[in-house]
C-alpha cells in the first residue's frame, strides 16, 4: 500500500494531481508497522489551503447543564420551599429559559423567571411532577430533562444562539535535499545516474514521510515572519490550545497512573457527553494495555505476525455501550498522552501551488548535483472541544 502524502484531492482538477515522482515514490515507502498511522488516516480540506495562515471554524454548543449555587451564597437552595432568587452560576444561565424543566438531585423544578444580572432563576414550585422537595448542597449538579410551557410563556422564552469558533493554524514547508556527484561511491558501482538519482530520492521519501508523520502529532505552532518560520500545529498541541479561553478543550487527567480501563471509561464518559469520537489514538505501549480491557471482548483478533505485539493476540477497536472506536497505533503518540479522536475532523492539506514535489536545485558544479523534495502542508483538527479529548498525565 502507498504512503498517503494527502497530494491528491478531491478539489483539485487533473493538472494538479500532483508529482508523478511523488506519487512513485509514495508505492515503495516502507515505514516500521506503527510508523504514519495517524497522518495517513487524516482526510482532505474541504476547501483547498490557500494562503501561509488559514481558519479551523467550529460551532459552539450550548450546554443545559450546570450547577447550582455559585452566583451567591447559596443559602435559598438550604430549604424546601423558596421559589424565588435560587442562586446558578453565570455560565450556566446562558443555556437555560423559562420553562425548562431541572432536575438537582432527585427534585425537580420548572423555570418561571431567570434574572441574567442577579445570576438566579425562579422556579414554579418545589417538587414539581410528583417529586419531593429537598435542600441541595452548593455546587450540585442539575440537568435539563424537559421544556413545560404555558401559552403565555412564548413571549418571554429565551432564544439561544450558537457562536462560530475560530481556531488559526499556519503551513509548514518542510525539505530535503539529495546531493549527488559524479564521481560518488554508487556510480564507481557502475549504477547509472538515473539509478543512483532512483536510490537518492526514495530514501529522501522516507525521510519526508517520518517527519510529517511526527509533526502531524506532536508539532506546535507557530506564526512565521521573515525571521523566523511558520509551524503547523499538530494534533496534540491543537487539543490543548484553548487560544487564551476563546474555546474550549475536553481534557482528562490521568494522574500520573498507568492507562487502565477506568481512565479510559471516565474519559470516554466524558467526551461523549459532547461529541460522538471514532477512534483511540495511541502508542503501541498503550495498544498493548488493551489487550486486558474487558471492552477488548471478541473483538481481540489473532494477528498474522506475532511480532506485531509480542503476544500474538492484537486489538484493532473497543466496544463501548455500543459504540465503536477504531484504535490507531502510532509510534510518534507519547506513552503520557492518549488522543479519543473524531476522524473526519481530523484533516491535513497542502497549500495550493506548494503541494509536494520533486525540484532540481542549482548544481555546484558540472559534477556536483542537487535535487529537492518539498512542500508547504497544514494540519485541520475541527471541533475541538466537542469531537475529541487528550487523556494526559500517563505513565
Amino acid at each position: 500500500m502507498a504512503f498517503n502524502y494527502g497530494t491528491v484531492n478531491d478539489f483539485s482538477d487533473t493538472n494538479s494531481i500532483g508529482d508523478p515522482v511523488i506519487a512513485a515514490l509514495a508505492k515503495v515507502i516502507k515505514l516500521p508497522r506503527f510508523k504514519g498511522n495517524l497522518f495517513q488516516r487524516m482526510g482532505s480540506p474541504i476547501v483547498p489551503i490557500t494562503q501561509k495562515q488559514f481558519d479551523v471554524y467550529s460551532r459552539s454548543k450550548t450546554t443545559r447543564n450546570g450547577v447550582i449555587g455559585t452566583a451567591g451564597s447559596g443559602t435559598d437552595w438550604n430549604t424546601t420551599d423558596d421559589t424565588s432568587a435560587l442562586p446558578v452560576g453565570a455560565a450556566y444561565l446562558l443555556g437555560l429559559s423559562i420553562g425548562h424543566v431541572l432536575k438537582v438531585d432527585s427534585e425537580v423544578m420548572v423555570i418561571k423567571a431567570i434574572d441574567r444580572s442577579g445570576n438566579t432563576i425562579d422556579v414554579f414550585a418545589r417538587g414539581a411532577g410528583g417529586t419531593t422537595a429537598a435542600t441541595h448542597t452548593t455546587g450540585a449538579a442539575f440537568t435539563v430533562i424537559g421544556f413545560a410551557g404555558r401559552d403565555t410563556d412564548l413571549k418571554n422564552v429565551s432564544s439561544a444562539s450558537e457562536n462560530t469558533l475560530k481556531y488559526s493554524n499556519y503551513i509548514q514547508t518542510v525539505f530535503e535535499t539529495l546531493d549527488w556527484e559524479k564521481g560518488g561511491e554508487l556510480m564507481r558501482k557502475g549504477l547509472s545516474e538515473a539509478s543512483v538519482l532512483g536510490i537518492l530520492r526514495q530514501e529522501a521519501a522516507v525521510r519526508v514521510a517520518e517527519m510529517l508523520s511526527v509533526q502531524a502529532i506532536n508539532n506546535p505552532k507557530q506564526l512565521g515572519s521573515s525571521s523566523i518560520p511558520y509551524m503547523s500545529a499538530g494534533l496534540l498541541p491543537q487539543l490543548e490550545d484553548t487560544v487564551s479561553g476563546a474555546r474550549p478543550v475536553q481534557l482528562y487527567n490521568g494522574n500520573s497512573a498507568a492507562l487502565d480501563e477506568t481512565i479510559l471509561r471516565a474519559a470516554l464518559d466524558q467526551v461523549f457527553a459532547v461529541g460522538s469520537p471514532d477512534a483511540i489514538v495511541l502508542n503501541l505501549t498503550n495498544a498493548n494495555k488493551f489487550l486486558k480491557f474487558d471492552g477488548a471482548g471478541l473483538d481481540v483478533m489473532v494477528g498474522v505476525n506475532r511480532l506485531d505485539t509480542g503476544t500474538g493476540r492484537y486489538v484493532d477497536h473497543y466496544d463501548y455501550n455500543g459504540a465503536r472506536l477504531d484504535l490507531i497505533v502510532d509510534t510518534d503518540m507519547p506513552t503520557a498522552k492518549v488522543a479519543i479522536c473524531t476522524m473526519a475532523d481530523l484533516k491535513k492539506g497542502w497549500l495550493v501551488g506548494d503541494e509536494l514535489k520533486t525540484m532540481k536545485e542549482p548544481d555546484a558544479s558540472s559534477r556536483e548535483h542537487r535535487d529537492s523534495i518539498q512542500g508547504s502542508v497544514g494540519f485541520l483538527v475541527e471541533n475541538v472541544g466537542y469531537s475529541h479529548l487528550e487523556i494526559y498525565g500517563l505513565v
